[in-house]
């Protein structure tokens, strides 16, 4: 199967491969774009259509956003994205991959060294992982948040890399549903951003790695292809 397919076998609320504004998911959650994020190559080894490059000046920032009651998911949720990072955030610092504001979920690279971060915005920190992140325009990583209550875990390239949880329950609001950007001014993306996806189940570890071993399997080996963490 590739890896479109492999996700929408699991049943998305919205499914984005970021090669423009379609949602593939079969719910119609079209993006808008904000200030045109570029079209480029694809860093995904099994996918030909392009992704998105996102720029992190405030003043030109470059973004998607969506609107909609199908992106509340309240507790139960998936979150999942490939990203190829430019610059790390800093210390203390965050640049945003998926998010749905105050109270809601988001998926974030955070702090130096860079780690994957599952938090609620401007209330708490949930959980990061327990491996670092490269951030040097060209390592690449698959990034899976899942929450079903008090149950989180955190993969990055198909391992669970859950670090100790902090547990608290997300709730639905008003916010605007975002990739590559957030509310605050701090949080915005630097880097690439392809096939992200929004789930209102908490997939398994075994279909998180059928995921990942969807983007990278290579036909020269005719098997799936290591990327070390």
């Amino acid at each position: 199967m590739t890896l479109l397919s492999e996700m929408l076998a699991d049943s998305p609320n919205g499914c984005w491969p970021l090669a423009g504004t379609t949602d593939e998911s079969g719910n119609t959650l079209t993006l808008t774009a904000v200030n045109a994020p570029a079209a480029v190559a694809s860093f995904i080894p099994t996918v030909s259509t392009s992704a998105s490059d996102f720029v992190r000046p405030a003043s030109a920032q470059k973004f998607y956003r969506a609107d909609g009651a199908l992106v509340d998911v309240g507790d139960v949720f998936t979150l999942e994205a490939w990203v190829r990072c430019d610059v790390g955030p800093g210390a203390a610092a965050a640049y945003s991959v998926i998010n749905k504001g105050q109270d809601a979920y988001q998926m974030a690279l955070w702090d130096s060294p860079v780690v994957l971060l599952l938090s609620r915005p401007n209330v708490a920190p949930i959980c990061q992982s327990t491996v670092t992140l490269t951030c040097d325009g060209a390592t690449v990583y698959h990034c899976v948040c899942t929450k079903n209550g008090a149950t989180v875990a955190l993969y990055v390239n198909g391992v669970d890399v859950t670090g100790s949880v902090t547990d608290t329950t997300y709730t639905d609001n008003a916010a605007e549903f975002t990739i590559g950007s957030s509310p605050y001014d701090d949080e915005k993306f630097d880097g690439r951003i392809q096939m992200v996806a929004l789930y209102p189940t908490a997939l398994s570890a075994a279909r998180v790695l059928a995921h990942y071993n969807a983007g990278i399997w290579t036909p020269e080996t005719n098997s799936p292809k290591t990327v070390r963490l």
